[in-house]
C-alpha cells in the first residue's frame, strides 16, 4: 500500500472544458473548449452524467454517460491520458483510470 494521494471523481463543470477538449483531441477526436462548454450543457439532465477522474488538482480522464429516455439503454464515452494512467499505475493507484 501507497501513501500516494486519492483520485478524486467530480461532475465536470466548464472550468474542465480546457482538459476535456486535450483529452478528446489526444483521442483522435479534435474539440475546441467552446465545444465541450456546449456538450457539457447538453448532458445537465436527470439522464446524463460526465464525471472527471482528479489527482492533485490535474483531470487525468473523464467519462460520459448518458440514458435513453425510451429505454434503460445507457452510451457513453471514456478518455484517460496515457501519461495520467502510468502516473497512478505508478503511484499504487492502478484500475482508477482504466
Amino acid at each position: 500500500m501507497t501513501d500516494a494521494p486519492p483520485i478524486t471523481l467530480r461532475t465536470a463543470t466548464a472550468d474542465d472544458a480546457d482538459r476535456i477538449a486535450a483529452l478528446f483531441t489526444d483521442e483522435g477526436y479534435p474539440a475546441g473548449p467552446s465545444d465541450i462548454v456546449t456538450r457539457l450543457e447538453r448532458f445537465q439532465s436527470p439522464h446524463s452524467r460526465v464525471i472527471v477522474a482528479e489527482l492533485e488538482g490535474e483531470v487525468l480522464g473523464f467519462i460520459a454517460s448518458t440514458r435513453c429516455r425510451a429505454s434503460s439503454t445507457t452510451t457513453g464515452s471514456f478518455a484517460c491520458s496515457p501519461s495520467s494512467w502510468m502516473r497512478a499505475f505508478a503511484s499504487g493507484e492502478s484500475g482508477t483510470c482504466s
